[in-house]
């Protein structure tokens, strides 16, 4: 196999196809995470979780990992929860926290013009 780019990119394709089978007899999500590559191997991480609601493993994902931002003010059950904006205005939190880059990403929404935002906090 030549391994590149393109390639790989293949790969994750009829890899996301070979597991359909696994991922509907054990009611699971499978994926693979980045892919890091040489010119005669390449490594990824495999991730499984329960279901096939993506909202839903988001946030059991969002409650296992949150313990890392509570000197932000963030705990368990926070995922989707509407703050008020030292603008004034409402926003709706939906986060991904993302353990490789040790930061945590919000993506916030306008409640009136829903108007993506993006505010990265890094912890210290």
């Amino acid at each position: 196999m030549e391994i590149n780019k393109n390639t790989l990119t293949e790969f994750r394709r009829d890899f996301k196809e070979a597991v359909a089978s696994l991922e509907e007899k054990y009611d699971v999500t499978i994926s693979l995470g980045s892919i890091s590559y040489s010119e005669n191997d390449f490594t990824s991480k495999l991730t499984v979780n329960n279901g096939h609601d993506k909202d839903d493993i988001a946030q059991r994902e969002f409650d296992r990992d949150v313990w890392k931002y509570a000197h932000l003010g963030l705990g368990k059950g926070m995922y989707k929860r509407i703050f008020v904006g030292l603008d004034g205005n409402k926003y709706t939190a939906y986060c991904h926290l993302s353990c490789h880059a040790f930061q945590l990403m919000l993506h916030l929404q306008e409640q009136d013009h829903y108007l993506p935002l993006q505010l990265r906090l890094t912890p210290y």
